[in-house]
């Protein structure tokens, strides 16, 4: 990320506040960083506390959820949501609006939801989250960040991240349909998911099966996974469940044990793995399976497991060292300067 220059004239120290390369807030020596005062009439999270009140939350529910294993080192292995990254960038710069009520809600969100799903961060969560901004531009306008335009998983079409380049506004509506090659710039439609194809070479967007219909890996509506070619009802956290299907749990910190047929927490580290007809390397997601046993996947400055793996977004330096490295800087706007209002 470039450094906080005279570009960004009275802005530069709040967005020090906001951003650095790690995705961590920065608090120290900048005037205004860190007050946690707030206005007594204004209900809701100050703005000067979303960043940090978002990321450790983000935190804690990775280490919840098995995805991480305390909350200092998913601070520095953990990718930060870009989005929100970006659309605090553009509130700092005055282009988007700031709903200190909705962060709230965002947060509590974040901190009471449940580990079922695919992902760490759900549609529930995004959409929740996806309030907190306002004063969006519309399809068409013109943008230099997908964080202003309206609609969750809109972009800006023709955006380069740091280089500020001007775009222009796509929402989903306007995304990809059934069989369209899609990626994270270019999303798919409602009811559809951006999955690898046959070939494995490119993604392309997928309609989401429903109960007992044909599916493909990951392909099944919200609380269903594909299995033996159909799409099941996955079971939820501690109940009873199939051990010989996969993902049989919806959580993701839980696998359908062996013996017990019950949703039980995935093996941490240290402990053996976990074993059942479809699988004999359950860890939870801080961890692999080395000989029977569940290995924490190496931090920062860590040596690499196998000569490639590392926690979380970590990247591995490769021959001849094979050392985990550092997140690599956010590919985000910081510069609103001359973007449409």
């Amino acid at each position: 990320m470039p450094s906080f220059d005279a570009r960004f004239t009275v802005r530069a120290s709040l967005l020090a506040c906001i951003l650095v390369p790690t995705g961590i807030v920065f608090s120290t020596g900048v005037a205004g960083c860190g007050d946690s005062s707030t206005n007594p009439e204004e209900e809701g999270l100050a703005f000067e506390q979303f960043t940090e009140t978002y990321r450790q939350a983000q935190c804690q529910r990775a280490v919840t959820c098995g995805i991480m294993p305390d909350v200092d080192t998913c601070y520095v292995s953990l990718a930060q949501d870009l989005n929100i990254a970006q659309s605090v960038a553009a509130v700092a710069f005055g282009t988007v609006t700031y709903d200190p009520k909705a962060a709230q809600t965002c947060i509590d969100t974040l901190t009471n939801a449940n580990c079922e799903g695919f992902d760490l961060l759900t549609e529930d969560i995004l959409t929740v989250c996806d309030s907190v901004f306002g004063n969006r531009l519309g399809e068409g306008d013109d943008c230099v960040a997908s964080a202003q335009c309206a609609g969750l998983r809109s972009i800006c079409d023709g955006a380069c991240g740091q280089g500020c380049c001007h775009g222009t506004c796509k929402g989903v509506a306007a995304a990809g349909s059934e069989g369209d090659v899609c990626s994270d710039l270019a999303p798919c439609g409602e009811g559809l998911r951006c999955l690898p194809d046959e070939t494995g070479t490119m993604a392309t967007c997928t309609t989401l099966a429903g109960p007992n219909q044909p599916c493909t890996p990951f392909g099944c509506i919200s609380g269903y996974a594909c299995g033996s070619g159909k799409c099941f009802q996955q079971a939820p956290s501690g109940a009873s469940c199939n051990p010989a299907l996969a993902d049989s749990c919806a959580s993701l910190n839980e696998y359908c044990h062996a013996d017990q047929k019950t949703c039980v927490p995935l093996p941490r580290a240290g402990e053996n793995c976990g074993v059942n007809p479809v699988g004999n390397t359950y860890c939870a997601r801080s961890a692999a399976c080395v000989d029977g046993k569940c290995v924490a996947f190496p931090s920062v400055g860590d040596e690499c497991l196998g000569e490639s793996a590392c926690l979380g977004a970590l990247p591995c330096s490769g021959d001849p060292d094979f050392v985990c490295l550092p997140l690599p800087n956010p590919d985000i706007c910081v510069n609103f300067e001359g973007a449409a209002l």
